[in-house]
């Protein structure tokens, strides 16, 4: 029988935050977005997992390792100047989002619930985890 830490299973979340530029180009003719623009971006990545023999679900250290690699990444960027396959032709949030999905390290993303993109304060968009009924043996 496991014991009682292994058992509970916890969530949680750390986000970066950046500011970038883009355009979009798969909008009509006219559309304001086709414009060059900027945001503040929010993105939060959300874990779940059970509790360790060391007490942790996952040492925040690498959490925050790989969100300085996405601020790094992003950070005071043109996202249309960026050689990144998918983002740099149409810089959508979903793109974004698929970039940061993608580009998670192995124990994050076996980990992983959802990931969020705030922005600006009115827009929040999120990709769910697929693997997500059968990840903690349950």
């Amino acid at each position: 029988m496991k014991n009682k830490a292994e058992q509970r299973i916890i969530g949680l979340s750390r986000a970066v935050t950046f500011e970038s530029g883009h355009y979009l180009t798969g909008v009509p003719d006219g559309h304001k977005c086709s414009r060059q623009h900027g945001h503040s971006y929010e993105i939060r990545i959300w874990l779940s997992g059970p509790v360790q023999a060391d007490g942790f679900v996952v040492d925040n250290s690498q959490i925050d390792g790989y969100l300085k690699t996405v601020r790094e990444t992003f950070d005071h960027q043109n996202l249309n100047e960026l050689e990144i396959d998918g983002l740099s032709e149409n810089p959508t949030i979903e793109n974004m989002l698929a970039w940061v999905h993608d580009n998670l390290p192995g124990k994050l993303h076996s980990l992983l619930d959802r990931i969020e993109c705030k922005e600006g304060r009115n827009s929040m968009f999120v990709m769910l985890a697929q693997s997500r009924p059968s990840r903690h043996g349950t």
